[in-house]
């Protein structure tokens, strides 16, 4: 359900990609230890080669240009204004976001810390990945 909020498409569109994502060794689907109704979504090895093939391109076209770190910071400042901006007008006021902008989250350790909604702890690889409880620090 909150892979086709963020995306705005329907469940069962988005329920039919996970399975041929998960079928094609792009994905892996685990239950939620505490509610089984939830289920986790990580990348394989395999989808995660992919997807940093598809960055490696984006970033080979924009290396072409001498400033392409300037636009690349630039275009990620724009997509995420964007993404704030679309995502605000939401009628709960929840947000997808990561860790690092989450006025939620509470730095621990060098290693991560914890999510002060959820009270579950963040680890450092797991700080970029969305969650649907995000709300913007201030």
């Amino acid at each position: 359900m909150a892979v086709a909020e963020y995306l705005g498409l329907t469940k069962g569109t988005v329920s039919q990609s996970i399975k041929l994502l998960a079928e094609r060794d792009y994905l892996e689907r685990t239950p939620d230890e505490k509610d089984r109704r939830v289920q986790h979504l990580v990348l394989t090895q395999k989808g995660r080669l992919y997807a940093q093939d598809l960055n490696n391109d984006l970033q080979a076209r924009l290396g072409g240009m001498e400033t392409a770190g300037n636009y690349t910071r630039l275009l990620k400042t724009i997509l995420g204004d964007l993404t704030r901006q679309a995502q605000g007008r939401a009628p709960d006021d929840s947000t997808f976001g990561t860790c690092r902008t989450c006025r939620f989250y509470r730095r621990g350790s060098e290693d991560g810390g914890s999510c002060a909604k959820t009270d579950h702890p963040v680890a450092e690889p797991d700080m970029d990945l969305l969650c649907r409880l995000h709300a913007w620090a201030d």
